[in-house]
């Protein structure tokens, strides 16, 4: 295992304060923990981690090691920036479209009017 100073110079130096804040109490108060921080690889590349940590206490109560996940969400991430990128286009469109746009719930409560349509019935977004 790399000790634990080693690790955190491969976490991305914006993240490592809350990252060796959100340890520190976890270690103190023996508690479990989730986290999202960056890692630096040697070459440059950054990729997006999720971990989760849960406390082995031995049997008098003392913090023996944390156990848990480590997961890289890089791709994931970036699919989800994808999927609001392209809702935001799509409601820009919606928005620019000189037709009265509007989207309605399965009980009929409005989720979405476009800009014409609000305009129309004298709404401000």
């Amino acid at each position: 295992m790399p000790r634990f100073e080693d690790l955190l110079q491969r976490i991305h130096a914006d993240d490592q304060p809350s990252f060796r804040q959100l340890t520190e109490t976890a270690i103190r108060d023996k508690a479990e923990w989730v986290s999202d921080y960056r890692i630096v690889h040697p070459g440059g590349a950054v990729r997006d981690i999720h971990v989760v940590g849960h406390p082995v206490l031995s049997t008098s109560g003392h913090l023996i090691e944390f156990v848990g996940t480590v997961i890289d969400v890089t791709e994931r991430k970036r699919a989800e920036e994808e999927l609001r990128r392209s809702e935001m286009e799509l409601q820009q469109m919606l928005d620019l479209a000189p037709q009265q746009v509007a989207v309605f719930g399965p009980g009929g409560e409005r989720l979405y009017t476009n800009r014409i349509g609000l305009d129309y019935v004298g709404l401000s977004p």
